[in-house]
Formats: C-alpha cells, structure tokens, sequence
C-alpha cells in the first residue's frame, strides 16, 4: 500500500489540499453553527443513495460532516480532539496521503450504499481516526475529556471495542445482518484495513518475536547462585545434608540482628 501510495502521489500529490485537517474540522464547526441555528438540517444532509440519484449529490459530501451531537461543550471538544489527531497523521502522512485516508474511507462507506440501497452513517469513520493515531503514535498520551491520561494504543482499542458494540451487537442481534449501521462499519474497516493491514501484520509479528527471544533468554540464563548460611560459632553450613540450622534474633544475645546456629549452638548461644 505504501508503494502504491508513493506512485500515487508523484502523479497526483498536486491535488492535495494543503492543512487538510484545518479544513475539515472548519467544515464540521461551520456545520455545526448552521445545526444550531436550523435543527432540520440533517435532514437535508444525511447520505440517502435514492435521495442522490434524484439529484441530492451534495449528500455524498455533506453526510461527512452531520455532527454527531448538539452538545456545544462536546463538540467543542470533539472538534479539539480530531483536529490534534488530524493534524498529527497529516504530519506524519502528508496532505496527500491523510486526503486519501479519507476519500478512501468514506468512498467505500458511499460505494456500499449505493450497491445496497441504504442509507450511510460516517460515525464509524470519525471513530476510526483515533485507532489510526493510536497505531502510527501507540504510546502518545492523551487527555480524555481533557483530564484523564490515556495512551493512544489503549484508546484506539477502546475505540474499536465501542464500534464493535454499537455497530454490530447493541439492539442488532435480532435485526438484520446487513443494517445501515452494520455496512458503514464494515466498510469503514475494510478502508482502515487497506492502509494498516501491513503494519498491524508487522507489529504482531514483532511481539512474536520479543516473546520468542525472552523465552530463549529464560531457557538459557543461568541458574541464581545459592545463598550458604552457615553457624556464627562452628561454621557449619547448610550445604551439609546432616546438619540443622536456625535463626534467632533475641535482643540480649543477638543485639535484635538475625543470627544463624546450627541447632546444637541455638539452644547454648547464651553461653558462648
């Protein structure tokens, strides 16, 4: 994919749109002012393949960007929230590839509604910007909701954990398997797995072999040496089978320290 990528942008790196995430959180906080001001909207944006082919086509576009709540506090921290990961991948990326992330992403989420005839969400995209950063950045730390520490690579699993819930088994379980909510995660996965497959493959693989390496390492490393005690008085040591030793720590005799006699010495150490 990268290879591909790479081809792709020497032909086609002049469409790019430069400050990519600068434009797309710009568009949702737009959008979201105009939601505010006319509650209906959505309506008119919402992705509706029958509702395109009657010449709604703004509707492939505009359905991106429906916010996902009408919270002002919430979106302005979902707004934050995505334009530090957006901005951070087009770093990493560059315009071009971060661009194709999205087009890919949400092209196929439009393609899978045309050829089922059913309405898309892209909720299931804006979640996955997270697991995206959290693979490409996995020890980050993030502040969810702005207090609570977080590292990206356990965000992005929660982030998954909750598609999963929402999209494929919350209130769905009785329904049927091909659902708007189901396929626009589906096909939210199949985009993130086009661009990530390899390197979720080489991570594992990795692990794989940190895990091997440090079971070779405890095959092989040598055994602690063993610790001898022996008696204070006659030097008796445990290494003799035969001879019996105890600790006493009497505070007249012993000072309160732990003192080892073989058992003859233990019972007439006060003598000594």
């Amino acid at each position: 994919m990268d290879r591909l990528l790479a081809r792709l942008e020497r032909r086609f790196g002049w469409l790019s749109l430069p400050n990519t995430a600068a434009w797309v959180v710009g568009v949702w906080a737009i959008t979201f002012a105009l939601t505010l001001a006319k509650p209906e909207l959505p309506l008119a944006m919402y992705f509706d393949p029958a509702l395109v082919l009657r010449g709604q086509v703004w509707r492939v576009i505009s359905a991106f960007f429906i916010p996902s709540s009408g919270s002002v506090l919430f979106f302005i921290f979902m707004v934050s929230f995505n334009y530090w990961i957006l901005s951070s991948l087009e770093e990493h990326w560059g315009s071009f590839k971060l661009g194709v992330y999205l087009t890919l992403g949400w092209g196929l989420c439009v393609a899978a509604g045309f050829i089922l005839r059913m309405p898309i969400t892209a909720a299931p995209m804006h979640l996955s910007l997270a697991m995206a950063f959290g693979i490409l950045f996995p020890e980050a730390e993030i502040r969810l909701y702005f207090l609570i520490p977080v590292k990206a690579k356990w965000l992005a699993l929660l982030d998954f954990g909750l598609m999963i819930y929402m999209y494929v088994l919350y209130d769905k379980l009785d329904g049927p398997v091909l659902d708007p909510l189901r396929v626009s995660f589906g096909a939210t996965m199949i985009g993130f797995l086009l661009f990530f497959g390899g390197h979720l493959v080489g991570l594992l693989r990795g692990q794989a072999v940190v895990l091997r390496q440090q079971t070779e390492r405890s095959r092989f490393a040598p055994e602690p040496e063993r610790k001898v005690r022996s008696c204070v008085q006659c030097g008796k040591s445990d290494e003799d089978p035969d001879v019996d030793l105890r600790v006493c720590n009497c505070q007249e005799f012993c000072g309160g320290k732990a003192t080892v006699y073989c058992l003859e010495h233990a019972r007439s150490h006060n003598k000594h």
